[in-house]
């Protein structure tokens, strides 16, 4: 059981890292992108409505 326990955890280990590096960099990419996502719709529509009630 411990063999098998070191085996996962310590086999290919340079692998593992780079692959967890990836994974960051992934996330970081995608979280950046839903951010931008989730503030252009906002801005979008404070600017229409500013504009509008400049306009009356």
């Amino acid at each position: 059981m411990i063999a098998t326990l070191k085996n996962i955890f310590f086999e290919n280990w340079f692998r593992k890292i780079i692959s967890l590096f990836v994974a960051i960099i992934i996330w970081f990419v995608v979280h950046d992108s839903l951010d931008i996502r989730r503030s252009t719709p906002t801005t979008t529509t404070q600017l229409e409505e500013t504009t509008i009630s400049n306009a009356s």
